[in-house]
């Protein structure tokens, strides 16, 4: 479960002695946890497994493209960590 964030909420700015100022409510103290079917994924891997178990999108883009999106993205993801960075090869290659 993830903790939301706090935020403030601003109010119109407002004329006091002389100045605008604009004067906002302080945040909510309280936590709550929000469910796991509202949170975001962090990693494209995260994504890719839920959109797999979606059938909402799979009945507003249709099975083909929703595969389609997903065999792409994990060609993206599978290339990516084959990548050998610049970084990689002037670090690592120098300890091996």
């Amino acid at each position: 479960m993830a903790i939301a964030p706090r935020v403030c909420v601003f109010r119109p700015a407002r004329r006091w002695r002389g100045e605008w100022k604009t004067a906002y409510r302080a945040p909510m103290q309280s936590e709550f946890e929000v469910p796991d079917k509202l949170t975001l994924a962090c990693t494209l891997h995260a994504v890719i497994e839920r959109l797999k178990n979606s059938r909402l999108a799979v009945e507003l883009f249709g099975k083909e493209f929703v595969e389609g999106y997903i065999a792409s993205k994990t060609l993206e993801m599978s290339s990516y960590f084959d990548e050998i960075t610049p970084w990689e090869r002037r670090v690592l290659a120098v300890q091996a």
